[in-house]
């Protein structure tokens, strides 16, 4: 149908690279608090616990000594301050997800490190490399205790908690879960943001006023 048709344009999940490579991996869901979680079944009770700051999410890749970046538009020009600070995390080559701001690069997942695939890991067996093979340089940050927890089930509110008195904007993700490579939502990843905006997309409007609206659910765009 039309609708469908205007959707599917619409539809940030529908944007798949024509060259393979993978986009930067969205959370399936939105929670308004922690609680909302008990709605939701099938979750190891193991959680990482990170801030995710409003920004342009990209991958970025390193590859002997040249680094470059793409989103889900094509390539992204980094700064060459930017493209310094990158390669001095470390020697080896990598592709990681990021978040850029204004000021500075946060890092959120890897998902090559040393010309190996560590995608199949899971997300503690991942930060365990971004936080041991990597450090922070100038305004590019590595996932440390000023932005991420490890925590299980029963002090998941605490983590939540002191995550959320300085970033408004938080990722869980269950512990045990890879990074599933290739997709572009993740059903085990949630995004928790405690304000009840929720975007929309208008289908059509009928009538000469006053109007009926159709309305359809949007994309998550601060993910």
């Amino acid at each position: 149908s039309l609708d469908d048709q205007l959707y599917a344009l619409m539809n940030p999940d529908a944007l798949l690279k024509a060259d393979g490579k993978p986009l930067p991996i969205l959370a399936m869901h939105r929670i308004f608090k922690v609680k909302d979680l008990e709605c939701l079944r099938g979750f190891s009770g193991e959680w990482a616990v990170s801030a995710l700051p409003a920004g342009q999410r990209m991958i970025v890749e390193r590859r002997s000594g040249r680094v470059k970046a793409y989103d889900e538009d094509g390539p992204v020009t980094l700064e060459d301050e930017d493209r310094k600070h990158i390669r001095a995390l470390t020697e080896k080559n990598f592709i990681i997800d990021v978040v850029k701001t204004d000021s500075e690069i946060v890092l959120v997942d890897i998902l090559d490190y040393d010309d190996t695939n560590i995608a199949d890991m899971n997300v503690r067996e991942r930060l365990k490399v971004l936080r041991g093979q990597f450090d922070s340089h100038e305004t590019v940050l590595v996932p440390g205790p000023h932005n991420l927890r490890l925590t299980d089930h029963e002090g998941l509110d605490n983590a939540v908690k002191d995550m959320t008195e300085s970033h408004p904007q938080v990722l869980l993700r269950d512990a045990t879960s890879t990074y599933m490579r290739g997709e572009r939502r993740h059903p085990k990843w949630f995004v928790l943001r405690p304000d009840k905006n929720i975007p929309f997309i208008i289908l059509d409007v009928r009538g000469k006023g006053p109007y009926t609206y159709r309305l359809g659910a949007g994309p998550l765009d601060a993910e």
